[in-house]
């Protein structure tokens, strides 16, 4: 998803244009809950997160907490789809659309199983969220981060929000430091950090307009670990198949769980075992 943030912007214009982002990625969303559209909408609940999380950091704001919790449950809720849009996509050079036998064509219908149900519940979702009210909420979190940025000189808010980043980036470094590779929840827990911390990098470069922090790097390891988490959710998937009875021994899904956990192993041995050098 391309960045749209302006350069040389207040906190305040930015929580507004992410405000924008994520109001404009529901109405899609609610329109047509395509691919596109899904990973469009959770990429902006992640990028209007980060900048309350600045925002906080700046002038404390109870409801910008509140908002930054109901954000994270969309985003979470709207996980399973995402999760089922990328293992179809993963499953393509498999060609499982050309299973010829019955047993075979037990593993499309779970999976497409699968997909309908995730897709069922993120529609649900999707109308359960009240726009009206949260606009409401983010309006006023404008209004009392605007009042403070008028009684502060720019100088000391950008220290502000430099030193969080400091903070954070140590973090991620530490985590990146002591991640152990064998456990999948460590991977994802990585992962999600790495993305909080690059767009909490990305609004800073834009309100201090500068480059200030190396965007690229945190991309890298968010999308190394991305790998290494979409295949351990895939194999997740694959045994939930497998341990129906009557599908415990599908050479085919065998074969295909095989070569996922051999590209699974390529990736920390090679690649997450490379961005210890990052640091």
């Amino acid at each position: 998803m391309k960045s749209t943030l302006k350069k040389n912007r207040s906190v305040s214009q930015s929580i507004a244009q992410a405000w924008t982002n994520y109001e404009k990625q529901v109405r899609s969303s609610r329109s047509k809950a395509s691919i596109k559209n899904i990973h469009k909408l959770r990429v902006s609940t992640q990028k209007f997160e980060a900048i309350l999380n600045l925002a906080n950091c700046v002038h404390q704001n109870n409801r910008s907490k509140n908002i930054i919790s109901q954000v994270k449950n969309i985003r979470k809720s709207l996980g399973p789809l995402r999760d089922m849009h990328i293992q179809f996509k993963k499953l393509q050079k498999f060609k499982i659309k050309n299973f010829s036998d019955k047993k075979q064509n037990a593993f499309l219908k779970f999976m497409s199983g699968q997909k309908k149900a995730a897709h069922k519940k993120a529609i649900q979702r999707l109308d359960d969220i009240s726009l009206r009210d949260e606009k409401n909420d983010v309006k006023k979190i404008i209004k009392k981060i605007k009042n403070y940025e008028s009684e502060n000189n720019k100088k000391s808010n950008q220290i502000q929000l430099n030193s969080k980043m400091k903070i954070d980036m140590s973090f991620l470094n530490d985590s990146l430091r002591n991640i152990n590779p064998e456990r999948a929840k460590e991977i994802h827990e990585f992962r999600t950090l790495a993305k909080k911390i690059r767009y909490q990098a990305e609004y800073i470069n834009s309100i201090t307009d500068s480059k200030k922090y190396d965007l690229k790097k945190i991309k890298f390891i968010q999308n190394i670990t991305g790998e290494i988490q979409n295949d351990s959710v895939l194999i997740h998937t694959l045994d939930h198949f497998l341990k129906i009875k009557k599908n415990y021994n599908n050479s085919k899904v065998l074969k295909i769980k095989k070569e996922i956990q051999d590209h699974q192993a390529a990736i920390v041995k090679k690649d997450l075992n490379h961005l210890t050098a990052l640091k």
